[in-house]
């Protein structure tokens, strides 16, 4: 039977949007965020609670405009890691109209009434978000430090204009960039999560000279996105070694109508991805990337931490326990990051937060980049 090949998701190519309370928009029909500056303008009328004003994506990417403790806040979200600019004083008004402009480099200014009230710089966003927008809440997972849903009392209007592109610059440095080969050196591929892509630029660093060190453009999410997306990400090249890893994304918890990160204690969330299916799909993409004939690495899962959202604390063990089978039966070497992690979180991790800091991405890429150098000198 002919296999059919999965179409990737069309973004928006739509350069400005009039939205209101109560909107939300799947990732295909939000704004294409990636690599653009970005203008919100509009009011709010009838303030009476904080909440949020705009989100768009959760909390591996994307941005948010909210009201917090009575001050009007942007922030991002950049593989786990928030940064923010909010108005200097608080807002005190029931009725109000806002500017709020990001540009490309991430610096921000916020206007209330025509004023500037607050300057700024956030980090921009390396990869397109994979919720979608919202307008009035955030129901999916949220992108900053807010409860989930954060819904905002109060109407509001606003327009989000994307800033133009200006060509002939040269691409950001980023994990999900396209590396120039060295022919004359072994090709690496690293397949994984936002976890992955955060230590992917400091692997590429330390193996520098010794393997062109490859991963796909995007956040490969759970085993369900790697299934769909695994012929793509394997291209039809050679690759020598395949360092890989599901799992956060399996088994974190979704709502009914597919809310990013749903409280797991309620009877309508569900994981993503059961541990059953999760073995199911992890065999046959094992059973893929065997058929590469590259050296492979499996990196188990990282821990959740207490009070991380939408997870539950002892899952990232149980998905090990069952990957590790996997990996036996096919005598695939893993990579345990999780021990590593979990006996290092208060040096390495973020608090109530699976992602790590800085610090702590490029504290794993050394044991990556050991793994992958000890495959490739056994070659």
């Amino acid at each position: 039977m002919e296999r059919k090949t999965k179409r990737k998701k069309k973004l928006s190519k739509q350069e400005f949007f009039e939205l209101k309370s109560g909107i939300q928009l799947s990732q295909e029909k939000a704004p294409n965020i990636l690599g653009r500056g970005l203008q919100l303008k509009g009011s709010v009328e009838n303030l009476e609670s904080d909440g949020a004003i705009i989100a768009q994506g959760g909390d591996a990417q994307g941005f948010a405009l909210i009201i917090h403790k009575n001050h009007l806040r942007f922030l991002t979200c950049v593989n786990g890691e928030i940064t923010r600019v909010e108005s200097k004083d608080p807002i005190r008004l029931s009725d109000f109209n806002f500017e709020v402009s990001m540009s490309r480099a991430g610096a921000v200014s916020i206007l209330i009434n025509d004023k500037l009230v607050g300057s700024g710089k956030v980090n921009t966003l390396s990869v397109m978000p994979i919720d979608g927008l919202s307008v009035g809440s955030d129901p999916g997972g949220s992108v900053g430090e807010y409860a989930p849903d954060y819904a905002l009392k109060g109407n509001v209007i606003l327009t989000i204009q994307l800033l133009p592109v200006k060509k002939n610059k040269k691409p950001k440095h980023n994990a999900l960039a396209p590396i120039n080969e060295d022919p004359n050196l072994p090709r690496v591929l690293i397949i994984g999560d936002s976890i992955s892509i955060g230590y992917t630029l400091p692997v590429r660093e330390i193996l520098k000279g010794v393997a062109n060190v490859h991963r796909p453009p995007v956040n490969c999410a759970s085993t369900n996105h790697g299934v769909n997306g695994i012929k793509d990400w394997l291209g039809d090249k050679k690759w020598d070694v395949i360092h890989f890893n599901w799992g956060l994304h399996d088994l974190k918890y979704m709502g009914p109508n597919g809310e990013n990160l749903a409280k797991p204690e309620l009877e309508s969330s569900k994981q993503q991805v059961p541990i059953n299916d999760y073995v199911t799909n992890l065999v046959r993409l094992v059973e893929r990337l065997k058929e590469t004939n590259a050296k492979l690495i499996w990196r188990n899962t990282t821990p959740v931490p207490n009070g991380a959202k939408g997870r539950v604390v002892g899952d990232s063990k149980k998905y090990n326990e069952a990957a590790q089978e996997v990996m036996s039966k096919y005598s695939i070497e893993t990579n345990d990051l999780y021990n590593f992690s979990k006996n290092n979180w208060e040096k390495l991790g973020r608090k109530a937060d699976v992602h790590f800091t800085n610090e702590g991405s490029k504290a794993l890429a050394k044991l990556v980049a050991q793994s992958i150098k000890k495959k490739l000198e056994n070659n």
